[in-house]
């Protein structure tokens, strides 16, 4: 039961990871994050990101950038 508590654990990371995972500057992730283009969660003082949904978030902005090309 504790491996699981582990792996859910291991899927939220910090601002600086999450920005670097993506290959964004931390000033850029972070402006897009107060936008709300990609879901995080306060938790105390710490804002934590699921990657899941980070990659989710990233790649609903590329679909959405490839249709506004080829329009």
């Amino acid at each position: 039961m504790q491996l699981q508590h582990k792996s859910i654990e291991a899927e939220y990371i910090h601002a600086p990871l999450a920005a670097s995972i993506l290959g964004l500057p931390l000033r850029s992730f972070l402006s897009y994050v107060a936008k709300g283009d990609f879901p995080s969660y306060k938790i105390g003082r710490h804002r934590l990101f699921r990657k899941t949904e980070l990659f989710a978030s990233m790649e609903k902005r590329r679909e959405s950038t490839n249709s506004e090309v080829l329009r």
